[in-house]
């Protein structure tokens, strides 16, 4: 068969679909592995120690430890034990064929720490991250999520992931981090235009960071005057800002807050509210209820 014969084939396969032709011939690998594999969005979830779970899009692969090797399962196809196998050196020669390909262009990419991780030896999951990215090239993507890691892996995990592209950075953590370090000296941080991110105390050693982002989501304990008086400052400094949503995990009336940034506003309604305000001539529009405040620049 042709190559350009085979190459307008695949055009009508999908992605996920591909990888199983890969399997037919050396000339059907060399044809997928010569295109974009199609995939736009990439995670590694380390679930357990002994599991790892790899998703591209829709399809999702499970590499699971077990007494004689390691077991696979992906979506909709049956459970497969590979003998002998070591789950981790299987999921990341998988990932790396995906991932190193040339023509790939993702457009999102999520690192994963499951819950059960609490109180496990961090060294482990370090170790493990490095393994399934340390031969991998730098990826770069528009958007990148990190969850559950404590804040002295972060930058251990951003060192893999190129900035050249990034727009969206995601740090989520079952731990909040207190300090903020290095991961604000990166130039993942330093180039992203929004950021979303766990805090657990004010906001006072975070705010001056944060001024070149156009779009900012926290999640923090509460929000003080004090908090309220940086995030005027914050709205006085910044030339890119658009939006800042702030949750909080406990119930909380931002009537005080909001009377720092708009003294003249009347709460109505126990709890919730919204009101406009002007800082150098710029306008804001700020709403709440109980466990969230969100402020946005007004478009002229």
């Amino acid at each position: 068969m042709p190559l350009a014969v085979l190459h307008n084939i695949l055009d009508y396969v999908k992605p996920t679909d591909r990888l199983v032709l890969r399997k037919v011939s050396r000339r059907f690998r060399d044809a997928v592995d010569d295109r974009d594999p199609g995939f736009k969005n990439a995670t590694i979830l380390i679930k357990e120690l002994g599991e790892i779970v790899l998703k591209f899009d829709e399809l999702c692969i499970f590499y699971r430890r077990s007494n004689v090797g390691c077991t696979l399962k992906a979506y909709n196809f049956s459970e497969k034990t590979i003998k002998n196998g070591h789950y981790l050196k299987l999921a990341s020669t998988d990932f790396k064929m995906i991932i190193n390909n040339p023509k790939l262009h993702l457009e999102s990419f999520e690192v994963v720490l499951g819950p059960d991780f609490e109180g496990v030896d961090r060294k482990k999951t370090s170790e493990i991250i490095r393994i399934m990215l340390k031969s991998v090239k730098k990826v770069d993507v528009g958007k990148l999520t990190i969850t559950g890691f404590i804040h002295e892996e972060i930058p251990m995990i951003l060192q893999y992931f190129g900035s050249d592209n990034i727009q969206d950075l995601k740090i989520d953590d079952h731990i909040c981090f207190d300090h903020i370090g290095k991961v604000v000296e990166s130039n993942h941080w330093k180039k992203a235009k929004s950021i979303h991110f766990i805090w657990k105390s004010c906001l006072c050693p975070v705010f001056m960071h944060l001024t070149h982002f156009s779009d900012i989501q926290i999640h923090m304990k509460n929000v003080s005057v004090h908090d309220a008086n940086r995030i005027i400052q914050l709205l006085q400094i910044s030339a890119n800002f658009k939006s800042l949503n702030i949750t909080t995990c406990c119930v909380q009336d931002f009537l005080l807050v909001v009377k720092v940034l708009q003294p003249n506003f009347i709460q109505r309604v126990f709890g919730s509210g919204s009101t406009d305000f002007a800082i150098n001539g710029k306008k804001f529009h700020v709403e709440f209820d109980l466990n969230n405040i969100k402020i946005e620049k007004k478009i002229r």
